[in-house]
């Protein structure tokens, strides 16, 4: 009786199946600590060959969980817990940079001590 929303239901299911394939590749990327340009031309670069074995290899791949972590903002710290990296907006040069990671570390220390 209503062959226009027939017809919308099935073009969400094709807009949903492409988004979702889509959602799955950058998952994907996010675990093997890839960019998609990276994921699509590996082979065009050096630093992903593997002269030993003759494939290719990825050189940034920690593992699924720490490249999560890497991805959402954290890393696991010096001391071995986990934190967040500088943010580059507000933190735009070296000697800020170092100053605010002296002052983590010292506050790293406070709390050991």
């Amino acid at each position: 009786q209503h062959p226009v929303i027939c017809a919308l239901i099935i073009l969400d299911i094709i807009a949903i199946s492409f988004v979702g394939s889509i959602f799955l590749v950058y998952v994907y990327c996010i675990q093997m600590n890839m960019t998609t340009n990276e994921n699509l031309n590996h082979r065009r670069y050096s630093h992903f060959l593997d002269v030993e074995n003759g494939g290719y290899r990825n050189p940034f791949y920690r593992g699924k969980w720490r490249n999560f972590l890497e991805f959402i903002g954290m890393e696991k710290l010096p001391n071995g817990k986990f934190g967040r990296k500088p943010n580059w907006m507000t933190c735009t040069d070296l000697y800020s940079y170092n100053k605010m990671m002296n002052e983590k570390e010292q506050e790293n220390e406070n709390e050991n001590e």
